[in-house]
């Protein structure tokens, strides 16, 4: 998103029952957000899902919300990637399974379930078993196993070393940029980067 002009924010210290916004900056820059401290898959299909906003334009919509969620689920696991993954036709689904390509594509195993109901692969009576089980296992808020890692957005700590690395800016300026101290922006990075 950030590659193709989105400004993406995370934002430390929401309520955890917020989910994301979008707006248009200036009407003209598009602006996702989600919460940090969730799960990767679950912050990727709230940003697509506000994405689907801007992009449709739903503010009219008589179902704007159903339709963001489509949007999202076609955004980040395309209809040809699903079928290949799953066959045009599925009785039974694996938590296995779900959880594999959940890793593979960051998207969450109900989410991966919402979008094999809209594309027909699975039935009413399959989604509902599914929903059902995650309902009773307790699932619904935290999908068992390993959780994929939260996003990260390094767009503007790329400009601003770039930025550096050239001797456009010192490295005062680029703390500054950063909202923290140079050395704490690169805490993050993989050992042996700083």
């Amino acid at each position: 998103l950030e590659d193709r002009g989105v400004k993406v924010l995370l934002l430390d210290g929401a309520d955890e029952k917020f989910d994301g916004f979008s707006c248009w900056a200036n009407e003209t820059v598009p602006v996702v957000a989600t919460g940090t401290g969730k799960p990767g898959d679950r912050q990727r299909f709230t940003l697509a899902h506000e994405l689907g906003h801007l992009a449709l334009g739903l503010e009219d919509a008589e179902d704007p919300e159903r339709l963001a969620h489509r949007f999202a689920g076609a955004f980040l696991v395309p209809r040809e990637a699903a079928l290949r993954e799953f066959g045009t036709r599925r009785g039974h689904l694996s938590i296995p399974e779900l959880h594999s390509l959940k890793h593979k594509w960051g998207l969450s195993m109900q989410a991966w379930l919402h979008r094999l109901h809209d594309l027909e692969v699975i039935t009413d009576s399959t989604y509902r078993r599914a929903m059902m089980r995650f309902r009773q296992e307790g699932w619904r808020t935290k999908e068992p196993g390993k959780q994929v890692d939260e996003v990260r957005t390094d767009r503007l700590v790329r400009l601003v070393e770039q930025a550096l690395a050239e001797d456009l800016i010192s490295s005062s300026r680029a703390s500054e940029l950063l909202g923290q101290p140079l050395h704490a922006a690169r805490a993050a990075w993989p050992q042996g980067l700083e």
